[in-house]
């Protein structure tokens, strides 16, 4: 996943499954991948702590590609916390059909 910064907002852009998705999916998805794909370990999912400040920098970064004010409050990273924890679950659901399709379908 690559951060691109445009004059008037932040992208993150997957070239894998490239698409326009919700901002909070992809960082969950993004979150959930810390624990590993082929050999999954949770020990590995990123700490609470190690989310809310990669959301604050996310943030700022947002907030400088706009000229805007650069304080992140913690309401900000909060808010976005929580859209990012129900968007992970959503990201496992989502690769769980995945997986059944490609089990159901391909070679």
């Amino acid at each position: 996943m690559m951060f691109v910064c445009f004059s008037a907002f932040v992208k993150c852009i997957d070239y894998e499954y490239s698409g326009c998705n919700y901002q909070a999916y992809d960082i969950g998805n993004h979150f959930n991948e810390f624990a590993g794909v082929s050999d999954v370990n949770y020990n590995l999912y990123a700490s609470h702590d190690l989310q809310r400040d990669w959301l604050a920098t996310y943030l700022e970064t947002y907030k400088q590609c706009n000229s805007m004010e650069l304080t992140v409050t913690d309401l900000e990273v909060n808010k976005l916390y929580v859209q990012v924890c129900k968007y992970a679950l959503v990201s496992h659901f989502s690769w769980g059909l995945w997986a059944l399709l490609q089990a159901r379908y391909s070679n």
